[in-house]
């Protein structure tokens, strides 16, 4: 069988890298006339003196009692029959490996006249004082062709019993019966119980009948987390569960959108046990060792969707807003036009009012609408067209299509490129462009005496094709001053620029 065969225990005493170690070789036989010997190894480079003598039992390799066994420890030191495979006896039918019934144990006195495999002097604490030398404590038997072992594997708090040494393994004879108790520790929980890797659930004893095979029991024992959310899957889950030890608590999707609704995790309450009783975090490691209970804590927002039509703005755009908040929303519009209404979910509120207060325990939409009284075909306000000195005995189109003499622009078109009726220094004009290092510019002059419309900055590469421009940006918006510069980011040989006055914004023209 894999693994170690026997275990052969000695009272060393120290630790796992200095201890007090007497040595031995260890044989095997099976006629108990012919023995083989374990090829062994020992690195200890000087003579160990016995009173306060002490040797690295790393640096031993095949010696019995380099493996402490003493004051609580029992640690044994293992031999496997397979090392001996290619021994000359073994392949000669001398020793029988899938028969042997005897071990030999010969005491080595440390002052290095015995030698290991490889010729190296062996020492250990000498003279031998008070005691024998190799005090024998014990012979393990794991693999036998008459027994067979039942390994036992604890996880938490409880144990298996009877656990035997070493590492919980117990011996069973061929075709036996064996009765294992699993024993909780006061205040946790037997969770679960698997024997060969199959889950027999929370069962207090296993009975294991007619062994003819080694057996693996293990028992899983904690505490238990009980888990509250009213939204999201949380690790652990929603629910009772167990565990021991560290563990980490999350909500690996704190952030939940069901249509015009969002649940956003933000922490715990109700924690006890284990769990602090409040927390503001969304991932939290706790060292589980009691009965425990958290509530993950979740705030709604509710989508405010916000709109305008015509020449105007709010203030405050679309967004995720706190259930139960209470807005302000401004309706702000361009120069020479009014707001006309709200609409949507008003609330109550005058829905000519440019100043609206609203409160969110639902989703809602707002939409602000801008006009005036009068407008050409083209939009433009009879109050511009009047300012200006166009709108006298004709009609509101009449004097849209007007043009300056100035300028030479109709008037419609000086509303929309900004442009103040009578000044030619307001025209609306590219007034320079570049490059710097890696990226294009672009300058352009818009006047502020008319639409505040914003432009689209087109570009191409050759001026010959005339049908090439395309879009390089859309609904830029103008600066106060009336000079503006946008820049290009892109990798372009050469650039020829374009600015259009985007005078169908809203869904108007």
């Amino acid at each position: 069988k894999d693994g170690p065969d026997f275990v052969v225990f000695e009272n060393t005493f120290g630790t796992a890298n200095s201890a007090f170690a007497e040595l031995a070789f260890v044989e095997v036989s099976s006629d108990g006339e012919n023995f083989v010997r374990f090829p062994s190894i020992s690195l200890t480079p000087d003579e160990v003196p016995f009173w306060g003598g002490q040797i690295d039992p790393r640096k031993v390799y095949n010696l019995a009692g380099k493996h402490i066994n003493a004051y609580g420890d029992s640690w044994g030191t293992s031999f496997d029959l397979a090392v001996l495979a290619g021994h000359p006896d073994v392949q000669s039918g001398v020793l029988d490996l899938s028969s042997v019934e005897y071990v030999r144990i010969v005491d080595i006195p440390g002052d290095g006249r015995y030698v290991d495999s490889l010729g190296n002097p062996i020492y250990d604490p000498y003279p031998t004082a008070i005691s024998g030398g190799f005090d024998l404590e014990a012979i393990g038997v794991l693999h036998s062709p008459d027994y067979y072992r039942v390994q036992t594997l604890v996880h938490g708090p409880g144990r298996i019993s009877p656990y035997g040494q070493p590492n919980g393994m117990v011996a069973v004879e061929q075709g036996g019966s064996l009765a294992m108790d699993v024993i909780v520790e006061d205040g946790y929980h037997l969770v679960d119980v698997l024997l060969d890797g199959e889950r027999l659930g929370p069962v207090e004893v296993v009975d294991l009948q007619g062994v003819m095979e080694d057996r693996l029991v293990e028992a899983v024992f904690g505490s238990r987390l009980t888990v509250f959310s009213e939204h999201g899957e949380p690790y652990p889950a929603v629910g009772e569960s167990y565990h021991y030890g560290d563990l980490t608590l999350s909500m690996p999707d704190p952030v939940i959108v069901n249509g015009t609704t969002q649940y956003v995790a933000v922490g715990w309450v109700n924690g006890n046990g284990s769990v602090a009783e409040t927390g503001d975090e969304v991932e939290v490691t706790i060292y589980l060792d009691q009965d425990s209970t958290i509530t993950w804590l979740w705030t709604t927002n509710y989508w405010m969707e916000i709109a305008s039509s015509g020449e105007g703005r709010v203030t405050t755009e679309s967004s995720w807003v706190p259930a139960n908040s209470n807005v302000t929303l401004t309706a702000q519009a361009d120069p020479w036009f009014d707001l006309l209404e709200w609409t949507g979910d008003v609330q109550g509120n005058d829905p000519a009012s440019e100043i609206i207060s609203v409160t969110l325990s639902a989703p809602l939409t707002l939409t602000a609408t801008f006009g005036a009284d009068e407008l050409s075909a083209q939009r433009v306000p009879a109050s511009w067209l009047a300012e200006y000195g166009f709108y006298a005995d004709n009609t509101v189109d009449e004097a849209a299509n007007e043009v300056d003499p100035v300028t030479g622009m109709k008037a419609w078109q000086a509303f929309y490129a900004g442009v103040t009726p009578g000044d030619d220094s307001t025209l609306f004009r590219i007034i320079d462009m570049g490059r710097e290092e890696d990226a294009f510019y672009v300058t352009w002059f818009a006047g502020t005496s008319g639409s505040q419309r914003p432009v689209t900055v087109q570009g191409r590469a050759s001026m010959e094709d005339h049908t090439s421009w395309f879009t390089l940006a859309e609904s830029v918006e103008r600066v106060p001053s009336g000079t503006n510069t946008w820049w290009l980011h892109e990798q372009h040989s050469n650039m020829y620029f374009r600015i259009i006055v985007d005078t169908a914004r809203n869904g108007t023209e």
